[in-house]
């Protein structure tokens, strides 16, 4: 076989991949465990094969096709997903959902850094730092008896932002269950549904379809069907939080569904989020944090990193219509 061709075999395996990993990981049902994390991970390897097109135009350069390299970064960079764009002024609300990691102790380190995120309405996940500058705390369940630290939530609203908050009891099957923060903004009368959907670990594989369907059931079209909490019938929806899945999954396509769009569709590596260190590995390759859209505008919408947590905060600039 002449260079050429070899050059076109090879540079045809990204695609290849990223067809066939999306496609094998349809064939692996939901929620038993073990096969349910095999899916994840096959989900996850799709998203990141367009990457490989970065060594072939670096191979196809040192074997003089720079024609083909050019086209293998350009694969490579459209293939990796679109950079967030600074959103740091503009029209809308900005809600933040952090997974703030309830077992690391530098709470004050924590509570700067959440300031600086300028939230109107904030939902900390799990239980770590309980004060933020120029913001309430609107709800929390810290004085419940909860299973475990990692079931806490919070919410905070800004100085000036009208907003009523409520934190659920656990949904799901004993032992495998979460609580969800319910939110109603009501200049913009738009509803925050903070989710963390139970984890797909041992004795705890059946958890997430309640959960996703508890939340599911309320939407129809990108709004509530119903009151909901604190939120009424009719209020444009915005679901945020820790989904502990990725996008193809049965929780993320569950929640599509509902009229609801993922606004970092198009994000690719930009969007994953875990596990970004605390305690964990710094080498975020899985996007488990996830935001849904429904008849709201997205300004804005990007990842950052929290201190001492395994997951990244989800920012988002939203305004109604």
């Amino acid at each position: 076989m002449d260079r050429a061709r070899v050059l076109v075999a090879t540079g045809a395996l990204p695609l290849v991949l990223t067809v066939l990993l999306g496609g094998l990981a349809q064939a692996f049902p939901e929620p038993i465990l073990w096969v349910n994390g095999i899916k994840h991970l096959l989900l996850a390897a799709a998203r990141l094969a367009p990457l490989l097109w970065l060594p072939w135009a670096l191979w196809a350069a040192r074997q003089g096709a720079w024609r083909g390299a050019i086209v293998g970064m350009i694969l490579a960079f459209v293939g990796g997903g679109l950079p967030p764009i600074d959103d740091a002024d503009g029209p809308g609300l900005v809600i933040v959902s952090a997974n703030v990691q309830a077992f690391v102790e530098d709470v004050p380190v924590l509570e700067a850094a959440l300031a600086t995120f300028d939230a109107d309405v904030l939902i900390t996940i799990e239980k770590r730092g309980e004060q933020i500058a120029g913001m309430r705390r609107v709800a929390d369940n810290y004085s419940r008896p909860i299973p475990r630290t990692s079931h806490g939530f919070a919410v905070y609203c800004r100085d000036g932002v009208d907003c009523d908050a409520e934190i659920t009891e656990e949904i799901g099957p004993k032992g495998c269950s979460q609580p969800m923060a319910l939110v109603r903004v009501n200049q913009g009368a738009l509803c925050l549904v903070g989710v963390h959907v139970p984890p797909p670990v041992p004795l705890c594989a059946e958890g997430a379809p309640p959960y996703v369907a508890h939340v599911a059931e309320a939407i129809t079209d990108g709004r509530l069907n119903g009151d909901f909490g604190p939120c009424r019938a009719g209020d444009p929806a915005l679901i945020m939080g820790d989904l502990n899945a990725v996008r193809g999954s049965e929780p993320h396509k569950a929640l599509l569904a509902r009229g609801l769009v993922d606004p970092l569709r198009w994000r690719g590596i930009w969007a994953t989020s875990w596990p970004s260190g605390g305690r964990w590995p710094n080498l975020p390759l899985l996007q488990i944090d996830h935001a849904f859209v429904g008849a709201l505008t997205v300004e804005g919408a990007r990842l950052h990193r929290v201190p001492d947590s395994d997951h990244k905060a989800l920012r988002l600039r939203v305004t109604p219509g």
